[in-house]
């Protein structure tokens, strides 16, 4: 009696891609997706690099009530009502931190909004009127505390931290890994945030307050922005001739 041959095997389904295409499947779906060395997600960077920086911020706000310690703005809307009489006023202010960060591509979020602001006396007291609009508190005070937001306030203390109607505001005078408010200002970009325009910390002093970091996501964050930096440099357009 002959011996029965096996059955033969069926082609594995490739769905339709190439092979090169299959085994970059393979290796995001058999994983953990686009990961760098040190587990930054790549592929969400890179998606986040086709947005301009206003969906990027909005990214951020519509991930917010995923995370329950996250109070901070709710929406565009009061994202911008912040932003808006801070323009309005003429404060010489560079935003700072994760919603900075995320201005740049980061995929982190936070529970407060982070501004570097000049300490001029009139700059305090344009920030001062701007702030009032938004009934400012300090945050985790008692409620009795005889306080009010002005320039003498603003000059009493390096960092200050508020709860006010548009969510979290943090105002820092006093950062690790900053040389000064006016090289930070000269460094910044201006971008347009919801129809207003705003400086924005560059990604380099970004960086640096991060290494200068002690807290336990500081280094979580820089390795975020290490890897984000790099992106940009890969996709830099060449430039041959120096112009």
């Amino acid at each position: 009696m002959s011996e029965r041959l096996p059955p033969a095997a069926e082609p594995e389904d490739h769905l339709g891609m190439t092979d090169e295409q299959w085994a970059w499947f393979q290796t995001c779906t058999h994983g953990y997706g686009e990961q760098d060395e040190n587990g930054v997600d790549v592929s969400l960077l890179r998606e986040n690099l086709r947005l301009t920086p206003t969906q990027r911020v909005e990214k951020l706000l519509q991930a917010l009530p995923l995370d329950p310690r996250c109070q901070v703005v709710a929406s565009k809307r009061s994202f911008r009502d912040l932003l808006a009489p801070l323009h309005a006023h003429n404060v010489s202010y560079v935003l700072m931190g994760v919603f900075a960060m995320a201005c740049h591509g980061s995929a982190y979020v936070a529970d407060h909004i982070d501004l570097a602001c000049a300490c001029e006396p009139n700059s305090l007291a344009a920030l001062a009127e701007a702030l009032a609009l938004l009934h400012p508190r300090v945050r985790g005070a008692p409620e009795d505390l005889p306080f009010v937001l002005d320039a003498r306030a603003l000059r009493s203390g390096a960092n200050l931290t508020l709860v006010t109607d548009a969510g979290n505001v943090d105002l820092l005078g006093d950062i690790s890994g900053a040389d000064s408010f006016e090289m930070l200002w000269k460094r910044s970009m201006e971008m347009d945030l919801f129809g207003v325009p705003v400086r924005v910390a560059s990604l380099e002093d970004l960086i640096a307050m991060k290494r200068a970091g002690s807290r336990p996501w500081d280094q979580l964050h820089l390795m975020e922005l290490e890897r984000l930096h790099r992106l940009l440099a890969e996709n830099k357009p060449s430039n041959p001739e120096g112009e």
